[in-house]
């Protein structure tokens, strides 16, 4: 008998915390209409039905009693799908009496509470319902001045996924201009989609459409065991994603991001939507404005950072595409594969002094006037308040040297037009202190194009170091095998430079396109020098495209040759004709 009863309690037990489903549809009801754990419509009749509420918002509201408190009514560990629609999150209009009674008198605190956690086990799950495959998604719409959309500070063990997250506003926070109405009646905008604070870990962000908000697309920082995939950062006037909340406070732990698409941050989407490119009055440091596609707070993390980077693009920010200059310290690493930058208007890539870095089979496109230029797909004028281009020296990519660290740049293809396509800046610990740091720099492809911080008078360095300790001599360092075209020779580690092995330097590296940095594909030509001319590397079995890189046959740069592919001379003659 007592072990009967011991079986009954433990499935009772069981039942009654066991994760449930919720679900939200336009065609839904309220808290009192519906349970919002079935799937259906609300009939039209009776309460507490079998169906789904028709806003996320009575998840945590009942929205009855002036004042009352939000509160969650799903548990962690709960998934909580949303059918196809548009929700709108916020004030329900521009006006003072447009509030949910939970928010009165503050629209820009009238958003969902932190998303309960979940566990190791059972994380809770915020879902559109297609999140299984993801061809189509619900849309949170923020507005009349909501600070966020998703609120995730303090969320540990939660997945968001298969979700477009915007607004209909096509204003900023910040700038000179272009300001939004925060006063009655309110401007309909959005302010960050996504915050997250250094108390939240275990997340991940999957199939998201982060675009349009008038601060940033993702704010805050992190403490670690962060996914993001195929998350799209787009059109949002502050940033893409900052992990700076304003405080400096900094992150730590595990940061994995997989083709992820960071473009047109600095710049308000338009709305409505008119033009193909829809990203208007851009603003840059100069107008107010920030920029940075991705960028981290000021101060280093003492438990260290880890970031993992792969197949993702990052182009046309204001500022810098990728900044982790300030990811760096003990137990910090980066290592970014097969991924893209270019158009960025300060630095393609920027890394801080990390312990470990690893930078392989990378596209690097130092075109930071492409901004400058007006462009038909883009509404005129977008650029009309921008002027700090290539700023921080527009290097392409900068590497921070940290002694004792070990930094691997291998198989990628760089450009520039301002700087050097590849700096090793300053050490982390002082001028001079960088000993015994070590590069391995092997099978790169550089191109260079006219030096636009000097007037245009000499091309650009391939590669350039603000220390004198030769990183590439060191007993982990290597330099071999790269090809470097259209670069400047005066310079101490130049092409064929002192360590070097087997470069091949003014050799025109007959790529698909390379006449012009804007129209520049590295994919290599069939007569092209870099084919079969880089040395086996273990690691690297593959290009950015996936491409299999034999060991006989390994080619220089990001791409491995594809037959088919047509030269730049082979299409345009005159382009032999060019010579350094």
């Amino acid at each position: 008998m007592l072990l009967i009863k011991k079986i009954v309690f433990l499935l009772l037990l069981s039942n009654c915390c066991a994760a449930a489903t919720w679900y939200v549809r336009p065609d839904g009801g309220d808290r009192t209409q519906c349970t919002g754990q079935s799937d259906a419509a609300w009939p039209g009749t009776g309460i507490d039905q079998p169906c789904a509420f028709r806003h996320p918002y009575f998840l945590f509201t009942a929205d009855q009693k002036y004042g009352e408190k939000p509160k969650w009514i799903i548990a962690g560990g709960d998934t909580v799908i949303v059918r196809n629609g548009e929700y709108r999150v916020g004030y329900k209009g521009p006006q003072a009496h447009d509030s949910w009674q939970f928010c009165p008198g503050d629209p820009f605190g009238c958003h969902m509470p932190p998303l309960p956690s979940g566990n190791a086990g059972h994380h809770t799950r915020l879902l559109g319902e297609h999140y299984q495959h993801c061809g189509s998604k619900p849309v949170l719409l923020g507005g009349y001045g909501a600070d966020r959309i998703v609120d995730l500070s303090g969320s540990a063990y939660v997945d968001v996924q298969c979700l477009e997250i915007t607004d209909h506003g096509s204003c900023a926070r910040i700038g000179n201009f272009n300001q939004c109405r925060s006063d009655y009646p309110l401007d309909d905008y959005a302010g960050n989609g996504i915050v997250t604070s250094r108390e939240t870990h275990d997340v991940q962000l999957i199939d998201l459409d982060i675009h349009g908000l008038s601060s940033n697309g993702i704010r805050g920082p992190t403490g670690g065991n962060i996914t993001a995939m195929r998350v799209r950062l787009a059109g949002n006037s502050v940033a893409g994603w900052n992990f700076d909340d304003g405080t400096g406070t900094p992150s730590q732990g595990t940061i994995t991001l997989s083709e992820i698409t960071v473009e047109w941050n600095g710049c308000s989407e338009e709305y409505p939507i008119t033009h193909s490119l829809p990203y208007n009055n851009c603003a840059d440091d100069n107008s107010a404005g920030y920029g940075d596609g991705l960028g981290t707070a000021s101060k280093n993390s003492p438990l260290g950072w880890q970031w993992s980077i792969d197949h993702s693009i990052f182009r046309y920010n204001t500022q810098d595409g990728l900044d982790l200059l300030h990811v760096h310290g003990a137990n910090s690493r980066v290592t970014i594969t097969s991924s893209r930058f270019y158009g960025n208007m300060g630095n393609q890539v920027k890394l801080g002094g990390v312990q470990a870095s690893v930078f392989r089979n990378n596209v690097v496109i130092g075109n930071c006037r492409y901004l400058s230029a007006n462009h038909p797909e883009l509404p005129r004028g977008h650029n009309s308040h921008l002027s700090d281009f290539c700023r921080a020296g527009g290097n392409a990519f900068l590497k921070q040297m940290q002694n004792g660290g070990k930094d691997i740049i291998q198989n990628n293809s760089f450009a520039g037009m301002n700087g050097a396509p590849v700096y090793l800046a300053d050490c982390l610990s002082g001028s001079g202190t960088c000993t015994t740091a070590s590069v391995r720099f092997d099978n790169n492809l550089i191109i260079g194009f006219l030096d636009y911080s000097r007037e245009n008078s000499v091309y650009v360095p391939a590669l350039d170091s603000a220390e004198s300790t030769n990183y590439f001599a060191q007993a982990d360092g290597s330099r071999r095998n790269n090809l470097m075209f259209h670069t400047r020779s005066a310079n101490p580690i130049a092409c064929g430079g002192p360590g070097s092995k087997g470069e091949i330097c003014n050799a025109a590296p007959r790529l698909v396109s390379q006449a012009d940095i804007n129209t520049l594909d590295f994919h290599l030509g069939a007569d092209s020098p870099a084919r079969g001319a880089g040395i086996a590397i273990t690691e690297i079995n593959a290009d950015i495209v996936n491409t299999p890189r034999g060991p006989a046959h390994h080619d220089i740069g990001a791409y491995s040759y594809r037959s088919g592919m047509r030269s730049a001379a082979a299409e345009h003659p005159t382009a032999e004709a060019e010579k350094l």
